[in-house]
């Protein structure tokens, strides 16, 4: 049996650390003397808060631990859900370096922080009305995979003809990245199939190349264009995934149009 200062040392972990795990019911200790309330630990609790702290390393939250330590049974999806989410973390860190670097060398260059910035070409184009199979809810950005699952699978169920990458459909007047108005959507060649379809019209389009973190880039460069040269918006702006993760694209070639269906402001129209 080994005190508190003991257990604390080989597990390489501090006495409050463990007091505060006794607390939450996280690792118990195996004995606590009745008169000096001093806590001992058997060298079998060893393995337990090793494992604690290797999951700590995985990323995983102390609540999150005490659930998955139940069992295997929970533990090892768990860890592989883990998994996915450290890999998203590195493609998002390796995205940022990358930026990152070019924002440098473009200061290089122009002298300018800002500069990059200005780097969207924005274009009108006509776009004819297009029918759309789409699954449309309140949700969190981190909820797009769930909701992406749920339009492949009405898709397949409807033996529907995509006949073009999926888009992202953005119906609040503002933004909440836990909680909006998302229409996630694929267009099909069956208008019968479709669940409506998306107003043609003229529209402002821009590209964005890279990770979808300053996609927020894309929209500001357009809604600046649309201010100075007298353009309102007049239905939800989208997102089509051109390249993307759907295709087996690395994140330095995404690429994704940001379109707006727009109209010029009347007091402008001669």
């Amino acid at each position: 049996m080994l005190t508190i200062g003991e257990f604390s040392k080989v597990c390489g972990v501090t006495v409050k650390t463990l007091r505060h795990y006794d607390k939450i019911g996280l690792l118990l200790p195996s004995k606590v003397d009745d008169l000096t309330h001093y806590r001992y630990y058997s060298e079998s609790k060893i393995s337990q808060m090793l494992l604690i702290n290797r999951l700590k390393r995985y990323g995983m939250s102390l609540q999150e631990i005490q659930v998955v330590l139940v069992s295997e049974d929970v533990l090892i999806p768990a860890l592989i859900n883990q998994k996915y989410i450290l890999a998203k973390d590195i493609n998002h860190i390796q995205a940022a370096i990358t930026e990152l670097d070019a924002h440098l060398k473009d200061i290089e260059r122009t002298g300018k922080i800002m500069n990059y910035q200005k780097n969207y070409e924005i274009r009108q184009v006509e776009r004819e009305p297009l029918p759309i199979i789409s699954v449309r809810q309140q949700m969190g950005i981190e909820q797009f995979d769930q909701a992406f699952g749920q339009l492949f699978e009405k898709i397949g169920k409807l033996q529907a003809f995509p006949t073009g990458p999926a888009m992202a459909i953005y119906h609040d007047p503002e933004f909440a990245a836990a909680d909006t108005d998302i229409e996630v959507a694929v267009p099909v060649k069956d208008s019968q199939q479709a669940s409506r379809l998306l107003a043609g019209g003229p529209h402002l389009v821009t590209v964005h190349r890279g990770s979808y973190d300053n996609l927020s880039e894309a929209y500001a460069a357009i809604v600046e264009f649309m201010a100075e040269n007298h353009y309102k918006s007049r239905l939800a702006p989208f997102e089509v995934y051109d390249e993307s993760a759907m295709n087996n694209k690395p994140v330095n070639e995404w690429e994704t149009s940001v379109y707006f269906p727009v109209e010029k402001n009347q007091l402008d129209v001669s």
